[in-house]
């Protein structure tokens, strides 16, 4: 899908800044069916490579904050160059004015979905992805539990992404496969693994158990 001439600069300029990760297990994915895949953050890089190198159709969600101009030039020289790149913040700040609207235009062409947690606007995110799915995008996913990152190299997952698979049953009768895919920014790699099917007849609390139980497996085991 062409995207636009600014998007695929954009995409041009990361790859020659970073190097081309590898991407295995793309044999388990299934064609046909409604998916989300779930990955760890790794960092910024696992957004970052993902977005360029993944081969599937994605729709990544996205901190609501980002995609909204000015809040998104804080997230980026905050969090994105002082935190991640270790760049100074009088390089930082200016630098973050002048790619805001680089970035922004690449959540809007790349079909981002803005993720609002603990707010009334979660109905958008859950709605949008929706949207995604029955337009044929395959959700990604990055639900991180931040609190346990200092003792988990992966770190548990945050549950409500897994609404969206229980909200989309409801609407549409179709079981989502939820995939698991390893960011490994130390061996540079991109591994997805077998789908678990999200089962309705399950209480939600267990199937959200039983699920990221084994999105981590695999995760933790290729990390």
């Amino acid at each position: 899908m062409n995207r636009g001439i600014i998007y695929n600069i954009i995409c041009l300029a990361i790859r020659l800044f970073v190097k081309r990760p590898r991407v295995a297990g793309l044999d388990n994915f299934l064609p046909g069916r409604d998916a989300m895949i779930v990955s760890n953050h790794e960092g910024a890089w696992g957004p970052v490579v993902t977005r360029v190198w993944f081969p599937l159709p994605t729709a990544p969600w996205v901190n609501g904050a980002i995609t909204v101009r000015r809040e998104c030039r804080l997230f980026l020289s905050g969090f994105f160059f002082m935190e991640q790149a270790h760049i100074k913040g009088w390089i930082a700040k200016p630098l973050a004015v002048v790619i805001e609207p680089l970035l922004l235009h690449l959540l809007r062409a790349g079909d981002a979905v803005p993720v609002y947690f603990n707010s009334t606007k979660a109905a958008i995110t859950y709605k949008t992805s929706i949207e995604r799915l029955k337009a044929g995008k395959i959700l990604m996913v990055f639900p991180d539990n931040e609190s346990t990152l200092q003792t988990l190299s992966v770190p548990d997952f945050h549950e409500g992404y897994l609404a969206t698979a229980k909200i989309y049953y409801k609407q549409t009768g179709h079981k989502l496969l939820i995939y698991p895919l390893c960011a490994s920014s130390h061996k540079n790699l991109l591994a997805l693994g077998e789908p678990v099917e999200y089962n309705p007849a399950n209480p939600f609390k267990d199937e959200c158990l039983r699920i990221n139980a084994s999105l981590l497996e695999f995760i933790r085991k290729n990390y």
